[in-house]
This record gives structure tokens, sequence and C-alpha cells, in this order.
């Protein structure tokens, strides 16, 4: 779940985790009582790129940690798109199961193996005409046996 409010107030978007609470809790279930913890959440749709942690309570970091959750963008949709903003800025300082955010177009990469599982965000410069530039802006990590997300 996501707080869009950094101050007293909540605000929740209706149309991700917050708006399913029934889903997410029987999924939370299903992940709690499990043995193994190595479940990753690859996912999108939502014109910008998002890492965070699916912890066993939504708005508790010490809680434990039951999946690693990578949001990707569109490579076009929505125009160019921004790398942060204000708004993003607060919604990352409210949710700290959140560990980054970026909103311009591209394609999230991931290599998995029995060892690990890395996710590299490749924003492209620019979507209004051929020949942008990419680049990885930003990686992380997952090792077996931990589920939190670290900058790679």
């Amino acid at each position: 779940m996501q707080d869009f409010d950094p101050g007293p107030d909540e605000v929740f978007n209706m149309d991700s985790w917050s708006g399913y609470p029934l889903a997410r809790q029987r999924l939370v279930d299903t992940l709690s009582a499990r043995s193994q913890r190595n479940t990753v959440i690859l996912t999108g749709d939502v014109q910008s790129s998002w890492v965070g942690q699916l912890h066993q309570e939504a708005q508790n970091v010490k809680s434990p940690c039951l999946a690693a959750e990578f949001i990707g963008t569109s490579v076009s949709s929505g125009g160019e798109g921004v790398e942060t903003s204000e708004r993003s800025t607060g919604v990352l300082s409210a949710n700290p199961q959140i560990r980054y955010f970026n909103g311009r177009r591209g394609y999230v990469r991931c290599e998995v193996s029995a060892k690990s599982w890395r996710t590299d965000y490749r924003p492209v410069g620019y979507v209004a005409k051929a020949g942008a530039p990419i680049q990885t802006k930003a990686s992380f990590q997952i090792e077996p046996g931990r589920l939190t997300v670290e900058k790679a």
C-alpha cells in the first residue's frame, strides 16, 4: 500500500494494493505460510517505475518481508515522463517500503540465476522520435534467502 500524502493524512491509489485489501491479505497469508522466502512480483502498467517490498503488515517495514516487487513502465505511452517530481519525493518519504521511483519511459531488464536476481531500470532519453539514448539508471539485487531489495 502506498500513502500518497506525506503529511498526517492518508491518500491511497485504489487501483493498487490499497484498493484490494482482501486480495492482498490472501496473498500475504499464502506467502506467510510458505517456508521458502523467494517470491518476486514483476508487474507494470502504471507509466512509471517503482521498486518495493511487500511486508506482512502493509505499513510496517519491521514486519517480515514476504516478496520483492519490481514495477516497470511502458516504453512509450504517456509522453516523455519525468525522472522525479515533488509528489514522488513525498511518496518515497512517506513509504519506506518503496525503494525507488522513476517516471521516465523505458524498460526493466531482469537477470535471474539460482544464486541471485538482478533488475536494471533502463529509461530512455525521449520517446517522441527514434534514436533515443538508453542507460541503466538504477540496479537492484536480491540474494537467496534474503528478500530485501538492495541497490546493486
